[in-house]
């Protein structure tokens, strides 16, 4: 089906009223992800300025959910008591981390610290130590591996992939893979492969302050790639034929091409291992305003449990009302089913910077992932540009680029 944004719910947040906040306590790693923002500094901060950060963070964005990020947070000795200290808070609690050194004991602890769910960043660009050269339907071993350990502990658990050029081919698999787990697997996120533009296209780039910059020496801060660059509507297209007609219910657009979606979420309905249908967008505007109304915080639907009683959503929302007709259609025929609740499976495109080629950026609107540095909130996945030059940089491309609001498709491989 066509994605028209216009018939989707544009989620409320904003820079300080917003699901999510994101601190950082260490950038050291244990992997080196091909599409990693982050540079390895070695540094880990001192916990009594990340319990700081945790205090200005949840003042400034009003947060339902506090995602530890990185860098590795499971390399961070203290990460087990800044779980307690952001729970006492009130505020849920999600580590986003590559899943090495998860073992029973580590999992023990996380989950007596308060932790409400892992998501576990699993993809083929790691080169991770016992599955390098695994593509993605390969590495859903190492994903039930990690699903397992995890939900044993009472943890929620999540997953996040990179999708490659190559790894388009291998999503039918994975949402299969996914939607059989329901229950136990909370959330499929797909990030998008992150690129700066190619040096040589650029002639030159400029810091904030308008100094010059070699685009080589910017282009150190990621990696520059060659390969076909999908959009979220792209892969929702993907998404959608793979599973049958599964819409998203949420959006949000983009800074300076505001038509553009950017992030896209989805919640499917799910009983044994079958798809019932999918939230749609007034039920997800009536849980998420009315949240706010009741809580003061727009929710995360992190650390909950589902219920049956999602169903009275389908009062305003037809596509709920579908999902019902279908679970109690089944439940004629099999009434055993109307003793068993539903499963809901999150997922989630998202898509990052696009350079456009007269000299715009396309960031996501109301950031879900901005991170303090220097008392204000900025786009996370830029940090490393606003350490080393005050703040994102700009591509000057070349005189004989067209100037277009459109991003630079690298060209398409030559045969032979």
């Amino acid at each position: 089906m066509d994605l028209d944004r216009r018939q989707l719910y544009r989620l409320p947040w904003s820079a300080v009223d917003n699901v999510n906040g994101w601190i950082e306590p260490t950038s050291r790693c244990n992997l080196r992800c091909r599409a990693c923002y982050r540079r390895d500094q070695g540094q880990t901060l001192p916990f009594e300025e990340v319990r700081g950060l945790v205090d200005r963070t949840i003042e400034l964005r009003n947060c339902d959910l506090l995602s530890i990020a990185g860098g590795e947070p499971l390399l961070v000795d203290y990460l087990e008591d800044l779980i307690r200290y952001i729970r006492s808070r009130g505020v849920h609690v999600m580590v986003l981390t590559n899943g090495m050194g998860l073992d029973d004991s580590r999992l023990a602890s996380l989950a007596a610290a308060g932790l409400d769910r892992l998501n576990i960043h699993v993809d083929s660009g790691q080169g991770r130590p016992g599955w390098e050269d695994r593509n993605e339907a390969e590495l859903l071993a190492l994903r039930d591996e990690l699903l397992e350990r995890v939900t044993a502990h009472g943890i929620e658990c999540g997953f996040i992939t990179t999708l490659y050029e190559a790894s388009h081919r291998h999503l039918p698999a994975m949402l299969s893979w996914a939607v059989s787990r329901a229950g136990r697997l909370a959330s499929l996120t797909f990030d998008l492969f992150r690129y700066y533009p190619d040096p040589r296209d650029v002639e030159r780039c400029l810091t904030p302050t308008g100094e010059s910059v070699d685009p080589v020496e910017v282009g150190r801060l990621a990696v520059i790639s060659h390969e076909r660059r999908y959009t979220a509507r792209e892969v929702w297209k993907q998404v959608d034929e793979a599973l049958g007609g599964i819409a998203p219910h949420s959006y949000l657009n983009g800074t300076h091409k505001q038509d553009e979606v950017k992030w896209l979420l989805a919640t499917v309905v799910v009983q044994r291992g079958e798809i019932l249908g999918w939230i749609g967008p007034r039920a997800a505007e009536l849980a998420t305003v009315g949240s706010h109304l009741l809580r003061g915080r727009y929710p995360s639907f992190v650390g909950g449990s589902p219920s049956r009683l999602i169903f009275a959503g389908g009062l305003v929302d037809r596509p709920l009302r579908q999902a019902l007709g279908r679970y109690l259609w089944r439940a004629m025929k099999a009434p055993s089913r109307l003793l068993q609740g539903v499963d809901l499976l999150s997922l989630a495109v998202i898509q990052p910077t696009d350079w456009y080629t007269d000299g715009l950026q396309n960031m996501c609107d109301s950031c879900p992932d901005a991170i303090i540095h220097g008392d204000v909130l900025v786009p996370s996945c830029r940090l490393d540009e606003y350490r080393q030059y005050g703040g994102p940089v700009q591509a000057v491309f070349r005189p004989e680029i067209p100037r277009h609001h459109e991003s630079l498709q690298p060209p398409a491989p030559q045969d032979g």
